[in-house]
């Protein structure tokens, strides 16, 4: 019978780890009486899952969880046995067994990704003020099944100081924090640990010394991180220096998201980002699919790896298969050299797979593998080689049809669409359409070199009642074009393309506004009450991001997300909005006042007619329900 620890690992409340003796049982949850628990209310129940140990091995059982509880990509059904290299994921909380006679020493030392960056901010002040060095040092694991805390915790320990601090970052790589450190010891400890855990698998190492002058906490760990990344393909130790902070310019990285149907996309991508699923992303050609192939990488716990991007519709489908997962040299007419492909190359990260339509029947079966097995095979050889990806796909075609039609195969769409995302044309979201032309005119400028600065009033009403078939990405080479041969600082409608400049606008860009604004859009208005309340604490606190979201009483990462998904930038203009009496703005407070008073405005000019209200509001009635049992509005429902 097993006998062992049990790991559970969380991003930002550390490592805890759990003793299975033969025929025990230990229970996960959110709060007691579970026997491990992680405060995270947004992801785990409060008894999630347990695992018990058999006289055949662990066995993993869901217990009713809201988040499920996963093996790989396969949702756990009632009870399901934990197989060798397997690892559970529950929310955000990765758990896995190993097996072994003796306790694991010192796994207190252990702690997680985020609480490491507070560290390393601490030191790096610290470091500034009395002049010291410091160095941060990433020990990641080369070789599949490479497990960093059964095996390297206590020879990793043996090297380091007792100022020194570990914090796991996957199952497979650590992050050391080595305080008043200088390059030579940093090295020293580097070159031991690669020595020293060889036996036990391949490791690399990433080396960052400093502080420089204005390097950040992100930007110091993010380098180490880069450094052990490219020591994968080098070795054994490569050393980075760290950068300055870059600033944020307006580009496709932060999405403009406006349109209610974008908004709840987003807040989907938020939910499933953490968890391991594929995703399939459906879209016109030019919706934007891979920026949202990205954002759902950026907000994973996947961010700090390689994001590898395949355009299956680029390849003949003879050279499909080794453009995805690579082959060996002399295995064709051309094949100079091995070659490794993108599912080997994003270990650890994610595989985003454009336009999936195109890809041919026999590179299908190839990637359902990949699916249900976590296995590859270069083309020439049998060698079986196991890899860690999240796999994202997109097409701008229907693959239910194709399926049904056997073009597609139907089990591949269905172990892909586990979350599936359906992008709407930017004609069926028209209140993004000023802010992309306001986004795309800045960029064009920054390409071309330009200053033009104005939109004539006949250009923009055109620009706004264009159906733009093309999508974003017409849109996007429109602004581009009339800029360049833009002879001013204004564009006209004589720069418009034929087609745009002949059409007749629908809507007046005025009258549309003017809709909007009557029509109390709870979304819109809450959207711009939000980008005000944000503005205004930045414009406060300086652009300093930590002060600004404690005036906000929201946490920086919150902060940062929101800036990046309404395309806020620091110095944008606010307005200067009086604090509460405690001396914040509280946003959740001041966000929930502003929408009770619309709410009950809509009602108000409707009379207490719910149904009417809502549409209004362009909100479920289910929801205004919701809302008016708190808000003390009265109604009048329809007869």
């Amino acid at each position: 019978m097993p006998r062992g620890e049990l790991f559970f690992y969380h991003p930002r409340l550390g490592l805890r780890i759990a003793p299975l003796h033969p025929g025990g049982m230990v229970v996960v949850g959110r709060t007691l009486p579970a026997d491990v628990v992680f405060p995270d209310e947004s992801l785990l129940s409060g008894r999630h899952a347990s695992f018990t140990a058999d006289d055949r091995g662990v066995v993993v059982e869901d217990l009713g969880s809201r988040a499920g509880t996963w093996i790989g990509t396969n949702r756990i059904d009632g009870r399901r046995r934990l197989g060798d290299g397997e690892a559970a994921t529950l929310g955000a909380v990765t758990a896995w067994f190993h097996a072994t006679d003796a306790p694991i020493p010192a796994p207190q030392m252990l702690s997680g990704h985020e609480t490491f960056e507070v560290m390393v901010r601490a030191e790096i002040d610290r470091s500034r003020t009395f002049h010291h060095p410091l160095a941060v040092v990433v020990v990641r694991g080369v070789e599949h099944g490479t497990d960093v805390v059964p095996s390297w915790t206590a020879l990793v320990r043996e090297h380091l100081r007792i100022v020194d601090s570990v914090a796991l970052f996957a199952p497979d790589e650590v992050e050391i924090l080595l305080p008043e450190a200088p390059r030579s010891y940093a090295m020293s400890v580097a070159q031991a640990m690669v020595a020293d855990l060889a036996p036990r698998g391949r490791v690399v190492c990433g080396i960052v010394v400093g502080p420089s002058p204005r390097a950040t906490a992100d930007t110091f760990v993010a380098a180490a991180h880069e450094a052990a990344l490219e020591a994968t393909g080098r070795g054994p130790i490569v050393e980075h220096e760290a950068s300055e902070p870059v600033p944020r310019v307006v580009s496709d990285e932060a999405p403009v998201v406006l349109d209610p149907a974008m908004v709840e996309i987003y807040e989907q991508i938020d939910a499933i980002a953490p968890s391991l699923l594929p995703v399939l992303i459906d879209g016109e050609s030019g919706t934007g699919k891979e920026v949202v192939a990205r954002a759902i990488h950026a907000r994973s716990l996947r961010a700090g790896t390689p994001l590898r991007i395949i355009d299956c519709g680029a390849y003949a489908p003879t050279l499909i298969e080794s453009e995805l997962f690579g082959h060996e040299r002399g295995s064709f007419t051309g094949a100079y050299n091995r070659t490794i492909g993108p599912f080997e190359d994003a270990r650890g990260g994610t595989v985003f797979l454009d336009e999936i339509g195109n890809m041919p029947i026999g590179a299908q079966a190839k990637l359902l593998r990949v699916l249900d097995r976590g296995i590859v095979q270069r083309v020439g050889s049998t060698a079986e080689i196991r890899v860690d990806v999240r796999v994202i796909a997109a097409t701008n075609s229907d693959l239910d049809v194709a399926a049904a039609n056997g073009s597609f195969r139907s089990d591949l769409l269905f172990r892909l669409k586990a979350v599936r995302l359906r992008l709407p044309p930017l004609r069926e979201r028209p209140r993004e359409l000023r802010a992309l032309v306001d986004r795309f005119l800045a960029e064009a400028n920054a390409r071309a070199q330009k200053a033009v600065r104005h939109i004539d009033p006949e250009a923009l009403a055109k620009l706004l009642a264009w159906q733009w078939p093309g999508n974003v990405r017409e849109l996007k080479q429109e602004m581009e074009r009339m800029v360049v041969i833009a002879p001013g600082d204004t564009l006209t409608v004589a720069l418009l393309a034929k087609e745009i400049r002949d059409s007749t606008p629908s809507i007046p860009p005025r009258r549309r506004e003017e809709r909007i604004a009557e029509s109390l859009s709870l979304g819109d208005r809450t959207q711009a009450y939000e980008m005000s309340l944000i503005r205004a604490a930045l414009g406060a606190s300086g652009d300093n991001q930590v002060r600004a979201s404690r005036l906000l009483r929201m946490s920086r990462r919150t902060l940062v997300d929101k800036m990046r998904r309404y395309g806020i930038r620091s110095g944008d203009p606010g307005l200067s909005l009086p604090p509460d009496a405690d001396g914040t703005l509280d946003y959740a407070a001041r966000v929930e006042h502003f929408q009770r008073a619309i709410i009950g405005e809509a009602l108000a000019r409707t009379s207490g007619d719910a149904a009417e209200a809502a549409r209004l509001l362009r909100i479920q009635l289910r929801t205004l329900r919701k809302w008016i049992g708190g808000a003390g509005v009265g109604q009048r429902e329809p007869h």
